[in-house]
């Protein structure tokens, strides 16, 4: 065997490592892409399931409050307990703040911004010394936790359903 051939078997060798390179650096970015895919998947379910928890804190919240709703009459609001009634609010402020970040990225603004009006109006509502008091302060705990309700019940079906209405296969 001449220098020659041997320079040509080993080019040839050259070029067939290279093409095997390739190809495995191919199949390992679409594996890392499908892998990329599975992970955004699996975090959007761990996502709407964590809304669907919240969304059970939430209807506690709004049940607690409905009473105080508007049309309500401070003499319907005998018997209720209005400690019971902030606990259930309580809870739900609670469950924002434990999930800031998630719904932060589910409706792309801070739910401080319905966090804290509710905070405010729990005081003013636990500070209330009569039910004539009280009332207009829970029909906002009321209006605000209604707002929160439909804005992420939005949220959900956002991300349940595709663009033209259609169950997202996922």
């Amino acid at each position: 065997m001449t220098s020659e051939t041997v320079t040509w078997i080993g080019t040839a060798f050259s070029i067939l490592g290279a093409g095997i390179a390739i190809w495995q650096a191919w199949q390992a970015r679409t594996s890392a892409n499908k892998a990329e895919t599975a992970r955004q998947q699996i975090i959007g379910r761990f996502e709407h399931g964590e809304l669907g928890v919240l969304d059970g804190v939430l209807a506690a919240a709004l049940k607690a409050m409905e009473k105080y709703g508007p049309g309500s009459r401070a003499s319907s609001l005998r018997g209720t307990s209005p400690d019971s009634d902030a606990n259930a609010v309580r809870a739900f402020t609670a469950a924002l703040d434990r999930h800031t970040d998630m719904l932060t990225k589910a409706f792309g603004g801070p739910c401080v911004d319905v966090r804290d009006p509710i905070n405010a109006l729990l005081v003013e509502f636990g500070a209330a010394r009569s039910a004539e008091e009280r009332l207009p302060k829970g029909t906002e705990i009321y209006l605000e936790i209604t707002t929160f309700t439909g804005n992420m019940k939005k949220a959900l079906d956002d991300r349940t359903l595709d663009a033209n209405g259609a169950a997202d296969p996922a």
